[in-house]
């Protein structure tokens, strides 16, 4: 939920955070995450699951511990079966990494004694990091105006073309030192670039307004793994902390850990929320083709995601009806004949919304053999449908067709509109002011004279899809904060029978009768709030 970046003032480091508001309502979807790892990985899933959401980022050594410790409250405890429930949360962990659903974590270093005061301190970092075993040049050097007081011109011409040898002579050297050395580099507040050597057991950092981070990976970094990356905004990294005994020695480069077991145990981790998206947008896009065509056109759309990569691929026709023969799960797709596919595969291309499409390859056998899941039909789809569904509950079904006649035409004048919807025309302007005030549609106003007299003016209205997306978002917005103000007001009131009830303590008839209503309110609540959740979820997210 916060991000964090360094930047050098006057000197020194400062650490600003910032807000991350879009992430906020990640946890209100942390119970489904908890509950789709429990379908798919049993309770082992379960646990890592909780403790990652709990944790944020975590190592692979503390993530196993604690997920055991919560699987087995319930065993007897013993040291058999400790170990079975290890190896269990293990294999769970290893399959949750596969399935895309936990990630490497970057490890934040935070170096505070990396010096960024002076120039003079910058050249002496230089010198000494270039590997010359002499003093700088800048510390060193007689000052260009006592030179010029004590010698004569020829004697200058003398000092001017040693000095020019000897800082030809130090350039070869420390350009063979970063030869055999290969360094990281990072930027000062002067603008200078510093190289850092990993022998010297110093950590790159980056002082400009960007984050870096180093990779997960412990061990030896090299050319290629020293790259540093700014924090993307959908992860929430710990506050910046020193690295340990192990984890120094591991970056100095004095013990070699890149494929031992103490480095995996160490390697950090964290959800990824983006494959629970890719999940929940495959899942809707499957319930709206079984829903506009049939169930077989939706296992036939499920079939195509696992084929092509969640929808980023083409599918051969051959390959997906193999693929539909060979599914156990349901009888009625072992049936479906390939002339029986090439027609649903020929009705979804020639769909309104389009959910497939066709690909030719020129110079192949079959050209138009090849087909690719529209994703973006499809979630458009999805989108226009909520926005539609939400008004059509709050201004009625005229309104509705209003709206929906403005989609399909863009642009009408309010007599136009009345035509179409067959509505009366008092009626059509009270609606189309109704819609207007909420910002579901816009006006646009063409006047017939200079003194913009309404009977001698033209009002036409239009949809701006986009807008109107924002605006129900919005509404979203509100109404979960609505419900979640509701709850709590609903337990505030109900605050004294619940401690009570907590310390199993007798209730009265009252006071039980206020308990049960009391759970029967947070659950219509709590399923609201996952509604609109998902409403949310598919209007920004998809």
């Amino acid at each position: 939920m916060v991000t964090f970046v360094e930047v050098v003032r006057g000197g020194s480091l400062v650490t600003q955070y910032k807000l991350l508001s879009n992430n906020v309502c990640l946890r209100l979807r942390f119970p489904q995450y908890v509950s789709q790892m429990n379908q798919q990985y049993g309770k082992q899933g379960e646990a890592l699951m909780e403790v990652l959401l709990e944790r944020g980022i975590v190592s692979t050594r503390q993530l196993l511990q604690e997920a055991v410790a919560r699987s087995t409250v319930d065993a007897a405890g013993s040291v058999a079966s400790e170990q079975v429930e290890y190896s269990a949360a293990k294999r769970a962990f290893k399959e949750m990494c596969a399935g895309g659903y936990v990630v490497r974590a970057e490890r934040m270093v935070h170096a505070t004694d990396v010096p960024t005061a002076s120039k003079q301190d910058t050249a002496a970092e230089l010198a000494l990091l270039g590997g010359s075993s002499e003093a700088p040049a800048a510390s060193t050097s007689p000052e260009p105006e006592k030179r010029k007081s004590k010698g004569k011109g020829k004697d200058k011409d003398k000092d001017k073309e040693h000095k020019k040898r000897k800082h030809k002579h130090d350039g070869k050297e420390k350009d063979k030192e970063k030869e055999k050395h290969p360094s990281r580099r990072r930027k000062l507040d002067e603008g200078k670039e510093v190289a850092v050597e990993p022998s010297e057991g110093l950590v790159s950092i980056n002082t400009s307004p960007e984050m870096m981070l180093l990779s997960g990976q412990l061990g030896v970094p090299d050319a290629a793994s020293t790259s540093v990356m700014p924090i993307p905004e959908t992860t929430a990294p710990p506050p910046p902390q020193l690295l340990t005994e192990t984890e120094s020695a591991a970056f100095s480069g004095t013990v070699d850990t890149t494929h031992s077991e103490a480095a995996e145990l160490e390697t950090l981790w964290r959800v990824s929320f983006q494959q629970f998206l890719v999940d929940a947008r495959k899942q809707a896009c499957i319930a709206l083709v079984s829903e506009k065509i049939d169930s077989t056109a939706g296992h036939i759309i499920r079939a195509m995601f696992e084929l092509s990569r969640n929808g980023t691929e083409s599918v051969d026709v051959n390959a997906l009806h193999h693929a539909l023969i060979s599914n156990t799960t349901t009888k009625e797709l072992s049936t479906v004949s390939l002339s029986t596919l090439q027609n649903y595969l020929e009705v979804m291309c020639k769909d309104k919304t389009q959910p497939v499409g066709r690909r030719y390859v020129p110079g192949s056998r079959d050209p138009g053999n090849l087909f690719s899941l529209n994703l973006n039909n499809m979630v458009s789809v999805l989108k226009q449908k909520m926005v539609e569904s939400v008004i059509h509950d709050k201004f009625g079904p005229r309104s509705f067709r209003i709206f929906r006649i403005l989609v399909l035409k863009k642009v009408l004048e309010s007599k136009q509109i009345c035509e179409f919807a067959m509505i009366s025309p008092t009626e059509t302007r009270e609606r189309l002011y109704q819609l207007h005030s909420a910002k579901y549609i816009h006006m646009q106003e063409v006047p017939k004279s200079a003194d913009h007299a309404p009977a001698r003016t033209m009002y036409f209205w239009t949809v701006r899809y986009d807008e109107t997306r924002r605006v129900v978002c919005g509404e979203v917005y509100k109404a979960i904060s609505n419900l979640r103000a509701r709850l709590a007001a609903e337990l505030a009131r109900a605050s004294e029978a619940i401690i009570k009830y907590t310390s199993q303590c007798p209730l009265s008839e009252l006071e039980r009768e206020q308990i049960e209503q009391l759970q029967i309110t947070q659950e219509r609540i709590e399923a609201s709030v996952i509604h609109m959740d998902d409403m949310l979820m598919r209007l920004r997210d998809f």
